[in-house]
């Protein structure tokens, strides 16, 4: 459930969306880009993550995913530069890459067929809208008493805490029994190439349809 919760910080930053532009002196069709960082960038490598976690083990992929939302989720709070900030969201958005294929990778791996894997991948799809709302709800709350910085602080100590968890309550994962592959990195810098273009040109086409 903790791989959707990466929409909490996506969304809660849309309470405090005209405050953190105001504070980079961003403009209007800049101020877009705070939002559609995290999308493009966990869009594009959404593919590349999930054959890295079947490679190289969706505990590990999930873990180092988890590690680098919680370090740019602090990075971004502390960023009093537009570049940092946004390249701060770019990162959080490739911990989601990363941590959703790896995720549901692991319960699809760990649950046979029956009603409670169905139950586990209710709940694992419920905890995107369920991270969208608290994200809102948090972003409203601290962004009017305290700062929009305290939403990036507090969701980079919760990954925290979840990648520590993570180590010891995520089972270890079965092996392939068939030779070790490798990865195509022609392919996938290619398909990863693609991904970024065709995501990026959405999200331009979008902004300027606005």
């Amino acid at each position: 459930m903790f791989t959707h919760l990466q929409t909490l910080p996506s969304t809660a930053l849309f309470a405090g969306l005209a405050v953190a532009a105001r504070d980079f002196g961003l403009s209007q069709g800049e101020t877009a880009w705070i939002s559609t960082a995290i999308s493009l960038s966990s869009g594009s490598f959404l593919l590349l993550g999930g054959r890295l976690a079947d490679l190289y083990g969706r505990k590990l992929i999930l873990i180092i995913s988890f590690l680098i939302s919680a370090v740019w989720s602090i990075v971004a709070g502390f960023s009093h530069n537009r570049y940092l900030f946004l390249v701060a969201r770019g990162f959080q958005g490739l911990a989601a890459a990363g941590a959703i294929p790896a995720g549901l990778g692991i319960l699809g791996s760990n649950y046979g067929p029956g009603k409670r894997k169905n139950k586990v991948f209710a709940a694992f799809s419920a905890a995107n809208p369920v991270g969208a709302a608290f994200g809102l709800v948090i972003g409203g709350v601290l962004t009017s008493y305290v700062t929009w910085r305290w939403m990036m602080w507090i969701f980079g100590i919760f990954q925290v805490i979840v990648t520590i968890t993570s180590v010891f309550m995520i089972p270890k994962d079965v092996k392939n029994p068939g030779p070790p592959e490798r990865i195509d990195l022609l392919g996938a810098f290619f398909a990863t190439a693609g991904l970024i273009l065709f995501c990026f040109a959405l999200t331009y086409l979008c902004l300027r349809v606005e």
